[in-house]
């Protein structure tokens, strides 16, 4: 089953003026507004929390050893992270790229913005970066898509340089089998958003295989768990439940065109899971992989 709100999502109905993007081409279902912004340096902070920083220790130490590194974050969003970046490092060169208008430029954090998909040609030579970022991508990305994004993130790499992904699997776990509405919303959503829309639920634990059919030899990984606990007041469990909290809502009007119910249900729905998920111990798998592209003669 398919509804109306397939790609193009400029006019979502029963949206209450939020603002999504107009890319017929684009899969991405969240939009592109202040709100979505507030909430992306939000989801910034907590993965830069589950990871402990902005960079894995390889990466990082090849940033410190360049004394002006080029560093790209490629579907950069408002761009915290990448301006985070760039005031930790003042001497590198930083650069960042979106298809959507939704990057906040800031003078004490320069940053060179141009738009840019990855699915095309990014606007960027081979091997201009020294470290190329990229996350959350699996609700931009069909299933048949990420080779070639990857593909493409491996262009504008630099031999030697490295190249940092972060991607959230699409699917609750706790202690115990998840149950009611929080099990409900999984199984529609999959079934009749995410699965019409040929989205790849489990890209974050297949980054190293697209890597490495990419041509890359190897990849590391860390996995880290986003508990949902409002309990646990400004950290990291307040920060997850808040930022999921704020995607069902948003989705909610996108996901009633395909399960034929309403947008106020959806919405309900939505809020009904995330308090009954947080009770049954819900998490969700964020993963990190790092790569390094070898130099000429090292394959």
């Amino acid at each position: 089953m398919t509804g109306p709100v397939v790609i193009g999502l400029e006019n979502v109905p029963e949206s209450d003026g939020r603002a999504y993007h107009s890319d017929k081409d684009s899969i991405y279902p969240l939009p592109a507004d202040t709100d979505e912004s507030a909430r992306l340096t939000l989801q910034h902070k907590l993965i830069v929390g589950l990871f402990g920083g902005l960079l894995q220790p390889p990466v990082k130490e090849y940033i410190e050893s360049h004394e002006h590194p080029a560093v790209v974050d490629v579907g950069c969003g408002p761009g915290d992270w990448i301006k985070d970046i760039k005031a930790a490092y003042p001497n590198a060169e930083c650069s960042a790229t979106d298809f959507a208008p939704t990057f906040a430029s800031d003078p004490s954090t320069p940053v060179a913005f141009e738009f840019g998909n990855v699915l095309k040609r990014l606007p960027y030579a081979d091997g201009q970066f020294d470290v190329t970022h990229m996350r959350m991508m699996v609700a931009a990305l069909r299933a048949d898509e990420w080779p070639h994004a990857i593909a493409e993130v491996i262009r504008i790499t630099k031999p030697g340089g490295w190249i940092q992904l972060t991607e959230l699997e699409l699917k609750f776990h706790a202690p115990k089998a998840v149950t009611g509405a929080i099990k409900e919303l999984e199984d529609e959503s999959q079934e009749k958003f995410f699965g019409a829309r040929n989205t790849e639920y489990f890209a974050a634990h297949r980054l190293p295989q697209y890597l490495t059919m990419a041509g890359l030899p190897s990849a590391s990984v860390q996995v880290q768990r986003g508990y949902w606990d409002r309990t646990d007041v400004g950290g990291l469990g307040e920060a997850a439940f808040n930022t999921y909290y704020a995607v069902m809502q948003a989705l909610s009007p996108v996901l009633a065109t395909f399960s034929g119910n309403s947008v106020a249900y959806e919405r309900a729905r939505a809020s009904k899971a995330m308090v009954e998920g947080e009770e049954q111990g819900v998490w969700m798998n964020w993963v990190t992989v790092w790569a390094r592209k070898p130099k000429a003669g090292e394959m």
